[in-house]
């Protein structure tokens, strides 16, 4: 099992829980009391990673971001926009990241030949925003 977020519930604290072997549409939310202290623990200081495992990680991160990034035709290295005076914009690195959890969209099933909405999965989610600063023809980034 995995907690992915809290949240309070009247008195009552609850954890979201992905329980292992099933599927993101079976995460429930459980009260604090069903669960052990140390998984709690673990919620609340999840534990160091070493910087081994740290530069794997994002690395693996970074050639799925490429990936990403080329297959809609994005240029890695930038943009830059200008209107007719040379005045513009640039695309500025670094990006900026936030995980977040979030649900899936509106989605349908048929069920007995009805069509029923389908309940909502939770999913784990990064926001990516690109920063932009000022630039002109005559100080473009390099």
């Amino acid at each position: 099992e995995r907690l992915l977020s809290k949240r309070k519930s009247g008195k009552e604290i609850e954890y979201l829980i992905k329980w292992k072997g099933w599927p993101m549409s079976s995460c429930t939310w459980e009260p604090a009391l069903h669960l052990s202290k140390e998984l709690i623990k673990l919620y609340k200081k999840p534990p160091q990673l070493s910087e081994k495992e740290i530069a794997s990680a994002s690395n693996g991160f970074y050639l799925a971001l490429a990936q990403i990034l080329t297959s809609c035709l994005y240029p890695i290295i930038g943009r830059i926009y200008l209107d007719s005076r040379g005045q513009g914009k640039a695309d500025d690195f670094p990006l900026k990241m936030k995980a977040y959890l979030g649900n899936s969209p509106k989605h349908f099933v048929v069920h007995a030949g009805k069509r029923l909405q389908a309940p909502k999965m939770p999913l784990e989610m990064v926001s990516l925003t690109m920063n932009t600063k000022a630039c002109s023809e005559e100080n473009l980034p390099t």
